[in-house]
């Protein structure tokens, strides 16, 4: 059960309110009859009844379908922010996902750096800061515009793009400063429950890295970069299970069944679709007696990480739909 304490226990209009914005969620039902749509029409006349529009006059079909897509989700993920920025007591607490955006958008300036290319198409809106800011930031030399930890964290994953090109290493370190920021951020909003989950999502982090370095012949080198210290299982256990090949730390968590799928998935060659979807059952699991509040921060926190996941699944669908797949290959990609 979960208890609050007095801070974040106030939240009475933001409760209220989400208590009536969660009846546009997307259901299983309406999920069913977006993967059944005839078209991509059809498509966007179910997500319409959660509340997305794509924008108007704009071509859904196609190539340009996926512009489309990713305008409208786009716009979604900040108008989400925006209002529960608004209803919020605490802008740290929707700061908390918004440094997600930044992260994204880091990378992309960085990496389009190297590449030679305009970072802006890839962009995104939302962030705690604009994604024009990142771009001037970074580009005008002025990372620490952006705070300690984001500059320190570019400047090491510039160096590392520099001298051996390595855009994974470079994704490990922002991931590993996003989630310090996230946890910072937390803290501030006064919020225990969402500093919970921060370790929460710093440890299902580190699961990641874990299961998918398992067997690779750097994966102890990896994992040095790649691991955090941010969760409940301490990094040096996870980066001996790393090195040794034994998971045991994970034993007696919530992410043992996800791990142990994980392992079976790569020695079988699988793909690691079971794993994942163990992993975002852990995810709801953290939210479970959010149901039994009446009022309170964790209600507005679950919103908003329940609009995220169905944003990711509506991208995931009808790009499916847009490349042609079918309901199998559709069923396959979001983890159903």
């Amino acid at each position: 059960m979960i208890t609050l304490d007095t801070k974040e226990s106030l939240y009475l209009r933001a409760s209220g309110r989400v208590r009536g914005l969660e009846n546009s969620l997307l259901t299983q039902d309406k999920l069913t009859r977006l993967i059944d749509a005839e078209d991509i029409s059809a498509a966007y006349r179910v997500v319409s009844e959660c509340g997305y529009v794509p924008p108007q006059g704009a071509v859904l079909d196609g190539t340009q379908g996926i512009y489309s897509l990713s305008s409208m989700l786009s716009r979604a993920a900040e108008e989400l922010y925006d209002l529960c920025e608004d209803l919020s007591e605490s802008r740290e607490l929707t700061d908390f996902f918004r440094a997600r955006i930044d992260a994204h958008n880091i990378k992309v300036v960085l990496k389009s750096a190297l590449s030679g290319r305009s970072p802006e198409a890839n962009m995104l809106p939302g962030g705690v800061f604009p994604a024009s800011g990142v771009k001037d930031a970074l580009e005008g030399g002025k990372p620490e515009l952006l705070g300690k930890t984001w500059a320190e964290a570019a400047a090491q994953a510039r160096e590392i793009l520099l001298t051996v090109a390595d855009g994974q290493r470079c994704d490990f370190v922002i991931d590993n400063a996003m989630l310090s920021v996230m946890a910072s951020n937390a803290e501030k909003s006064g919020s225990a429950f969402l500093s919970d989950y921060a370790r929460f999502c710093a440890d299902k982090a580190n699961v990641k890295v874990a299961v998918r370095l398992f067997g690779a012949s750097n994966a102890a080198e990896l994992a040095e970069t790649a691991l955090n210290d941010l969760g409940t299982i301490p990094k040096a256990d996870v980066l001996r299970a790393v090195k040794s090949g034994e998971p045991d730390c994970f034993a007696k968590t919530v992410f043992a069944a996800a791990v142990s799928e994980g392992l079976r998935a790569k020695s079988a060659g699988d793909t690691l679709t079971g794993f994942e979807k163990l992993l975002d059952k852990a995810d709801g699991d953290f939210f479970a007696d959010v149901k039994y509040l009446g009022m309170g921060a964790p209600i507005l926190i679950n919103y908003i990480r329940k609009r995220e996941t169905e944003q990711t699944v509506i991208r995931k669908v009808i790009s499916a739909k847009l490349s042609g797949a079918d309901r199998a290959e559709i069923e396959r990609r979001i983890g159903a």
